[in-house]
Parts: structure tokens; sequence; C-alpha cells
């Protein structure tokens, strides 16, 4: 057992706002809000919110033990993205993690985003394992977290514009109803 010190708070009024209030004198917020089981698992209003609007990194957590030990940090160098490595190199760094990065490309681009973060992450000491795929994305990232056993996955928020996003769905959604490992949203 690791003694973090914390605080708790309740609040009968909005919570993403009271969330949000908050989280600009914390490093990190920490939610577990999702409903339902398998299939029937969806995203709460809450959650929603906060991946839209909360001005720190969010973790959204599974029932159960949780660890980080192996984290993968789903990269398509995006600034979004490039926030997950900042993090992710912080953790990296600070807990001498060796994490994944995963790339997974649906065409032809210049410049790999793989060794962008590996020019990132050299700059620091981290180790890495790097993993391009192709196809589509959130069965790559699952794929790879099975692969790897990675026990956690660091991305980046929304990529497309709000409502975009509200209609398809989209990757970051996906990827918290289908996985089984805590996500790491910033």
């Amino acid at each position: 057992a690791v003694k973090v010190p914390a605080q708790f708070a309740a609040t009968d009024g909005d919570a993403v706002r009271e969330v949000r209030e908050r989280a600009a004198y914390l490093d990190l917020v920490v939610g577990s809000l999702l409903e339902g089981e398998g299939p029937e698992r969806r995203l709460t209003a809450e959650l929603r919110g906060l991946l839209r609007r909360c001005p720190r990194p969010l973790l959204v957590v599974r029932r159960g033990p949780m660890g980080m030990q192996r984290p993968l940090l789903a990269y398509d160098a995006g600034s979004r993205a490039d926030e997950a490595l900042f993090a992710l190199a912080y953790a990296a760094v600070k807990r001498g993690l060796e994490p994944v990065v995963l790339t997974v490309a649906d065409r032809a681009r210049g410049a790999s985003p793989l060794d962008r973060a590996r020019a990132y992450l050299d700059r620091f000491g981290v180790k890495a394992t790097y993993v391009s795929a192709h196809g589509p994305v959130v069965p790559s990232i699952q794929e790879t977290v099975a692969a790897q056993g990675c026990d956690a996955v660091f991305m980046g928020s929304y990529k497309f514009n709000r409502w975009l996003e509200d209609v398809v769905g989209g990757i970051l959604e996906q990827v918290l109803l289908d996985g089984e490992v805590p996500v790491l949203v910033t």
C-alpha cells in the first residue's frame, strides 16, 4: 500500500463544474465514470463533460487493483497526443517504466510519429518499445495492450470537432468503453 495524500468532496450541484474548479489546484483527476457492463457499458454524462473540459489529465479507472508498470501510449503526433507523450515521459522517468508507444497508420504519411516520440523519450533516457500498426485504431490499441502486457493507456482527448465526435463516437470513447485497463486522458 502506498500512502497518497487525498481529499474527498461531495456536491449536490453541477459535478463537472465543481471538479473543473478544483482541478486548477491538482495534478491529476481520477474517476470511474462508466455505467453498465459489457456491451451495455456507456460513458456517464459527467465523464463526457470532464473529457471535454477538464483542465488536468483525467485518469479513468476500472474496478479492481490498478497497476501502471507497462503503460501504452497511443500516439498520432497531434497536439493532444503530445500532451500524453509528456505525461508518459514524466511517469516513465519518475517510476522507471518501460512504456510501449503505438502509432496506427491509416494511410501513408511523411515522417513517422514513432520517430518523433522516440526522439523525445530518448532525451530523457526512457527506454520504450515502439510498435507501428495498420488498420482500425481501436482494435490495434487493444491488440497491442494484450500482446505487450500493458496495464494502462495514455492518450490525448478528442481529436475532431466536438459535434462530430458526438455523432460518430470516437477512438477515445471506444477505448474507454471497450478496454479493461485504466486510461489516462490528457
